[in-house]
């Protein structure tokens, strides 16, 4: 069984390169529109900024960074004129991001989905996928979408979150580097203590997956024979067992729910627990920050703190992929290995 996994673990990782490397263009275009979304989310921030200091005629490190990129806003309707130009390119970059994202996602589940039913329908007509198919369809929903948002979230937002990040982390770096050098490291924190929280998600995501799969193998198994469940009268035995298997499902799907709320909630309090340790640095004389500077890099966090949430959710995202792509993996290998191997890893 370590061999087979060990396999799995290098094929599942091939299934998402294969894709990758044949949408390249597509890949790495998302991965530039995304950029340029998060590019344009901080001149959006920084613009807000740039209108307090027109309008009350306050310079700061706002005018400073407009004046880097090469834009010189004298009047409010200069000002007017980019903000407009930026929210449309805005709307329009988060568009195509998404929809890109999901197309991406939406033909690696089509591929993956095709060449299952193309595999299963090579298996012996008295092997396994006879006996207990009702197993097998467990594989062509809830495991697509894990597979899915594997790619999508695991891998495409995770890289745009990251790139979006560092933006960030740049642009606090050029108002104020002592602060930012304080934010990289409170992150750094939170960041491992997630991780550590996510290690031990996976055994309760395997137990649900397990409860679903041998509850769906159980609905297959009664109404194929529903005609001699009614001939024996055992219609009541059969329900009973069914609420037995529900019940399991039941308890398991909230041992998940349970964690990952746990998983958010921690996310949340330690991002605004971070902002609040750095509001309160920022009393201090030794970070010497003046208002307007100051209000401008909690701007920047604020914004921040979406992506950051984002970021600490992807372990989640590839654990679940991780899971369903061992399945299909199983499923595409010879049908013996399967036999084998499906009690274990349904």
């Amino acid at each position: 069984m370590q061999v087979i996994n060990k396999a799995g673990i290098g094929r599942k990782n091939s299934l998402v390169l294969v894709h990758i490397r044949k949408h390249s263009i597509e890949f790495w275009l998302i991965i530039l529109i995304g950029f340029i979304s998060s590019c344009i989310s901080f001149l959006l921030t920084i613009s807000i900024g740039e209108f307090f200091s027109l309008q009350f005629q306050t310079g700061s490190s706002k005018s400073r960074l407009f004046l880097m990129l090469g834009l010189h806003l004298n009047t409010m309707q200069e000002f007017l004129f980019l903000y407009v130009i930026l929210i449309v390119a805005k709307g329009l970059m988060t568009y195509l991001e998404n929809i890109g994202s999901y197309r991406l996602g939406e033909s690696w589940v089509k591929d993956l989905r095709e060449k299952i039913f193309t595999a299963q329908l090579d298996w012996p007509a008295s092997g396994t996928l006879k006996r207990s198919y009702g197993k097998y369809l467990l594989r062509y929903s809830n495991d697509m979408k894990s597979v899915q948002q594997y790619l999508t979230k695991g891998i495409l937002d995770a890289i745009k979150n990251v790139l979006f990040l560092l933006t960030g982390l740049f642009i606090l770096y050029k108002i104020h580097p002592l602060t930012t050098g304080l934010l990289i490291m409170l992150l750094s924190i939170i960041g491992v203590i997630v991780y550590f929280l996510f290690r031990y998600q996976k055994p309760f995501i395997q137990s649900s997956r397990t409860s679903r799969s041998s509850l769906l193998a159980y609905v297959a198994k009664s109404f194929s024979g529903v005609e001699k469940i009614k001939h024996l009268n055992k219609e009541l035995a059969t329900a009973e067992q069914f609420q037995r298997r529900s019940e399991t499902l039941f308890h398991a799907n909230m041992r998940v729910n349970k964690f990952s709320s746990i998983i958010q909630s921690s996310s949340v309090f330690l991002i605004f627990a971070a902002i609040g340790i750095l509001l309160w640095q920022m009393t201090f004389q030794y970070l010497r920050i003046n208002a307007s500077d100051g209000f401008l890099i909690v701007l920047i966090i604020l914004l921040l703190q979406g992506a950051l949430r984002r970021i600490l959710k992807v372990t989640g995202y590839l654990n679940k992929g991780k899971i369903s792509l061992n399945k299909i993996e199983k499923l595409l290998q010879e049908p013996v290995s399967e036999v084998g191997s499906m009690q274990e890893v349904s």
